[in-house]
């Protein structure tokens, strides 16, 4: 299997190891400043906040706007029936 990202391809895992497998340099990008997260399927106030709680840290010194969307916001409750 071929392992090689295509050209402008960009990871924003903050977990992401400096070390790239196969000898692959991995690019310093900067922080992101926007995201756009969407859910498919049922989503909920609870990740929202959650997303809007990693927001107001101002990690990095920039603040981030992050747009929450979801197919459906479900409660507790229409999670679990």
């Amino acid at each position: 299997p071929c392992h090689r990202r295509p050209a402008g391809y960009l990871t924003f895992d903050p977990k992401q190891s400096s070390d790239a497998g196969a000898g692959e340099a991995v690019a310093r990008r900067p922080p992101f400043r926007d995201a756009i997260v969407i859910t498919i399927g049922g989503g909920s106030y609870l990740e929202y906040q959650n997303l809007q709680d990693y927001a107001a840290q101002n990690q990095g010194g920039s603040a981030k706007r992050i747009v929450y969307g979801c197919t459906e916001l479900l409660t507790g409750s229409e999670f679990l029936a």
